[in-house]
């Protein structure tokens, strides 16, 4: 029985798997096959359905269908700082730069959460998989792969991946999904950071209003109702010390601002040509139709907002550059700068301009509410262009059926430096409207949160910064064996005095047995 039972089994899972690949299933001729459970004809009927089936399934599995996003959580600190009273208390302090609206107008944030000394990454990443595991009733053994993004703390190289981390991680999970290792469970990605900097003084400016903190969980596997678009993908890696983590001894990055910005404009110049190109071959439309008017909305990886805008006018030159020679007369006003080469824009403040106002009323529909959590929690580094998508989806009055068919572009860039433009194809899928569900509570929980006053922010930071990579509690271990020699007829044995023991002793403040400060006397 236990050898028909095997049988049955497999009859029934290959039928099922039929199903699912639209398969046929070879009919069986006569009932008598399975008049008896051991008879040779139903042998040989499992023999030759298997035979067929695996001929029809190597034919149809070429690539799972629709890998992407099937589930995402998000998690951020529970306490923020308002950007408008951190920029008044630094001006207050004579921090070199800042001026009235540097922080709120000129960068474009108006919060910033951070974390305390009793929040690390790893509670960032537990809180934010825990959450995604319960809300979406998973079990930990239906994940066959895990991918984490983050620069915190852990790495102390130069940086090649630094934000690009999270969206290495996404990729690879794709790539798994889609390789002869999947095991047909899902992937599991984790994008999370602590972004904090020094808070500048009289002769140095601030990046600390650039800081934030949060967390994204992404579950990725196929029939996704967020699908990745397979080969739509412009990438672009080159080398720079924009951005590292040297020091051991704290958590602030050494960085070369007006470098970041130069090596985030430029990877966003290569990465998108790519795209695009791959988008026309793929398509077979020319390259100036598969730019902004095939995308709904394009996500970026977000610094700050400021940045933002500017990268997302910048698309608009490429745009004209694309525009066959019959229409770039369509683009008013963009004839003065058409000598300009790419390298020689990045810093051109005149050109700067008129791109943010040319595309302005685009930025505000097809990027601006993505850039909602950035606004209000700061930036987040490998979760941040996440965030953003998150912000995407969380749009206050919108469900499944106004994402239906909508195309977005992703940017993803990390100092060192990696980067990314791809597109999201979103499905009919009825799980859009789960994902949705899920993220409803997130908006109201940015208002749940509690206010610190700057001063107060800047102490607790101060705390963190004397206590970065120490632990709270220092572990004192005692531990000998004694042994002597065993004595004889001339010397006395002093054996008996031996012995063996550990003392294992946990050395920290608020102690139940206080050594007492001062009342020590040491002579050696």
């Amino acid at each position: 029985m236990e050898r028909v039972s095997r049988l049955s089994s497999e009859l029934v899972r290959c039928v099922l798997i039929c199903s699912q690949w639209n398969l046929s299933f070879p009919s069986a001729k006569s009932e008598k096959l399975f008049s008896s459970t051991f008879s040779k004809e139903f042998i040989l009927f499992i023999c030759k359905f298997s035979f067929s089936f695996y001929l029809q399934l190597a034919g149809k599995m070429t690539w799972p269908k629709d890998v992407g996003i099937l589930a995402v959580d998000f998690a951020f600190p529970s306490q923020y700082v308002d950007q408008e009273e951190l920029e008044l208390y630094d001006m207050s302090k004579n921090v070199k730069g800042v001026q009235p609206g540097k922080y709120t107008k000129g960068l474009c944030q108006n919060k910033m959460g951070f974390t305390t000394d009793r929040e690390d990454i790893q509670a960032l990443c537990l809180t934010v998989v825990s959450s995604l595991i319960e809300k979406y009733n998973i079990s930990y053994s239906d994940i066959g792969h895990l991918e984490v993004g983050t620069e915190t703390i852990v790495d102390k190289s130069k940086k090649t991946n630094a934000c690009y981390g999270g969206t290495a991680a996404l990729f690879n999970a794709i790539n798994w999904i889609e390789s002869s290792s999947w095991d047909g469970r899902y992937a599991l990605v984790v994008a999370a950071d602590i972004a904090v900097y020094d808070k500048g003084d009289q002769e140095n400016a601030s990046a600390r209003p650039t800081g934030g903190a949060g967390a994204v969980a992404m579950l990725i596997g196929p029939y996704a109702p967020l699908v990745i678009e397979r080969g739509l993908r412009g990438n672009h890696f080159d080398h720079a010390f924009d951005f590292y983590k040297p020091d051991f001894h704290s958590e602030y990055p050494y960085f070369d601002s007006k470098l970041t910005i130069e090596c985030y404009l430029k990877a966003l110049d290569n990465c998108y040509q790519m795209y695009l190109q791959k988008v026309s071959k793929q398509t077979g439309k020319p390259i100036h139709e598969c730019g902004l008017n095939a995308l709904d909305a394009i996500v970026f990886h977000a610094p700050f907002g400021k940045l933002v805008q500017k990268a997302f006018a910048r698309l608009t030159l490429h745009e004209y550059i694309n525009a066959p020679k019959e229409v770039k007369n369509d683009f008013e006003g963009f004839s003065q700068f058409q000598n300009l080469a790419l390298e020689d824009t990045y810093f051109n403040a005149s050109l700067e301009k008129f791109l943010v106002n040319y595309s302005n009323k685009l930025f505000v529909k097809k990027t601006l509410p993505s850039l909602f959590m950035s606004n209000q929690i700061g930036n987040m580094y490998t979760a941040s262009v996440y965030a953003g998508l998150v912000a995407y989806l969380t749009q206050p009055g919108l469900k499944a059926s106004d994402f239906e068919d909508k195309r977005i572009g992703m940017f993803s860039y990390g100092s060192g430096y990696a980067s990314s433009f791809y597109s999201i194809k979103f499905t009919s899928s009825s799980n859009l409207q789960f994902i949705l569900d899920n993220l409803s509570e997130v908006r109201p929980k940015l208002e749940q949160r509690r206010k610190v006053d700057p001063k107060q922010f800047n102490e607790i930071l101060d705390q963190k910064e004397e206590t970065c990579h120490l632990g709270r509690y220092a572990l004192v271990v005692a531990a000998d064996i004694a042994v002597y020699d065993k004595g004889d007829q001339e010397n006395a044995s002093a054996r008996p005095t031996g012995g063996a023991g550990a003392v294992a002793m946990l050395i920290g403040p608020y102690a139940p047995l206080v050594i007492e400060r001062g009342n020590r006397f040491i002579k050696s």
